[in-house]
């Protein structure tokens, strides 16, 4: 994407980022499935993360991220706007 058309301006952010890929049904002792990854850059509209596998694009998933410096971490529900594999894997 051009950066002609970025709403907001992206800063270079490494952090710990928790992506809850499956939910436990509710009232069950089982655990989610859960991805943990890292940030490479932040938005006031967005989170880029790299993560070492393919997610639905318009999932709507719960994230939890722990930027340095922080006290407690920040927990938010995100849509997954685009994904593409990493050339440099390919």
């Amino acid at each position: 994407m051009s950066a002609e058309k970025r709403r907001h301006l992206r800063l270079p952010v490494e952090a710990q980022v928790f992506i809850e890929l499956v939910s436990p049904q509710a009232g069950s002792a089982e655990s989610g499935k859960v991805a943990v990854c890292r940030s490479v850059d932040v938005s006031m509209g967005g989170l880029r993360v790299y993560i070492d596998q393919a997610l639905t694009v318009g999932a709507i998933l719960q994230v939890g991220v722990e930027f340095p410096e922080a006290t407690v971490p920040l927990y938010l529900a995100g849509e997954v706007r685009w994904c593409r594999p990493d050339p440099g894997l390919e």
